[in-house]
């Protein structure tokens, strides 16, 4: 498939910054030691002019050392540069490279998200939960123009889409993630060669790595320490005042996805907990009993006795048993229609005399 504009572009962008992080590289290691150098000279040159006029007697020993500790220092300066230099020079990757690197990245993650103006581009990745802690998907940016200095995990944010905190933490979404800076752990080494070396999409499926799996030794928040529960049926946060537990499945609910029992109280979840036909409430499978007569189960409250004690029938059912069109010896009320009877004969047609 033919890379889109905004990929072209992003990669642009990408090999324009690798170029200025060669410089800058380069600046740093030679260009900024031998300004180290020009300000030891200058202070070599204050030293020569004040024992010029203090008498040469007086100050030739601590110069004499002072010249001795500067020859060592730009000895050793030469040799490392000189070392430096006999290595290649900073990576830059081409931009096929860049633009293959980026399509791969959209095919990993299913969908690669362009902003060109803020400098970065993104995927998201699945809902993520950590020994049964449920912490939700997650964005994860490149910032290109961080590579400019440092081509490490620091030119990633991770930004929580469906944020579900540390508790008293808001800005720890995830046991390696604080203020959307990555821990990157045991794979800071990895994330900062792939970067090094242009391997975008290693770097990505890295960071990735380091989301889906959790090391106890290093998080800014432990999962045992957490905090919090959270909604099974819709994963909101919840406190103390807004928290309840399901009688069937023993979950944990918000007040919005918790419905009580009319008749015994308890609280039920969606798939727990049923309704009772005739008023519509929320009713445990415990507390809903048959109708004698169409055997559809209905609340306690819904029930009432017809010609004996413990023959519970329905509103409906009731009503047809009132008209005198339910007995005993007819087989039960079809739910659809409670008014049908098995012993339905027809109506003869009235003559038109």
């Amino acid at each position: 498939m033919a890379p889109s504009r905004p990929l072209i572009r992003t990669a642009v962008k990408l090999r324009e910054t690798y170029v200025q992080r060669a410089v800058y590289v380069l600046e740093q290691n030679f260009l900024k030691r031998m300004s180290d150098f020009e300000r030891q000279k200058q202070t070599t040159s204050s030293w020569l002019r004040q024992a010029a006029d203090d008498g040469w007697a007086n100050c030739s020993l601590p110069l004499r050392r002072h010249l001795g500790l500067l020859v060592r220092s730009v000895a050793c300066a030469a040799a490392d540069m000189t070392a430096q230099l006999q290595q290649p020079l900073v990576f830059v990757p081409d931009l096929r490279l860049l633009i293959d690197e980026l399509q791969q990245v959209d095919e990993e993650f299913g969908g690669l998200e362009f902003e060109l103006r803020k400098k970065y581009f993104s995927v998201a990745t699945e809902p993520i939960s950590l020994e049964d802690v449920y912490l939700g998907d997650f964005e994860i940016r490149l910032c290109w123009n961080r590579l400019h200095k440092n081509a490490d995990s620091l030119c990633f944010e991770i930004v929580a889409l469906d944020p579900h905190p540390a508790n008293e933490k808001p800005g720890v979404t995830h046991p390696h993630v604080s203020d959307r800076t990555l821990c990157a752990g045991d794979a800071a080494v990895p994330i900062k060669h792939a970067l090094e070396q242009g391997r975008i999409a290693d770097a990505f499926c890295l960071v990735r790595s380091v989301l889906l799996n959790y090391n106890c030794h290093s998080p800014y928040v432990p999962l045992a320490d957490w905090g919090g529960q959270f909604c099974f049926n819709c994963s909101c946060s919840l406190d103390g005042d807004d928290a309840f537990f399901c009688g069937g499945c023993n979950h944990d609910l918000c007040s919005d996805c918790a419905d009580r029992c009319r008749s015994c109280g308890c609280t039920y979840c969606d798939e727990c907990q049923e309704r009772c036909p005739a008023c519509s409430e929320s009713c445990c499978p415990g507390c809903l009993t048959a109708c004698a007569a169409c055997q559809v189960r209905h609340c306690g409250d819904c029930l009432q006795s017809a010609d004996a004690p413990d023959r519970l029938l329905c509103p409906r059912c009731l009503q047809a048993s009132v008209a005198g069109q339910v007995d005993n010896d007819t087989r039960p009320i079809s739910p659809n229609n409670p008014l049908e009877t098995a012993h339905e004969s027809p109506v003869p047609a009235k003559s038109c005399d």
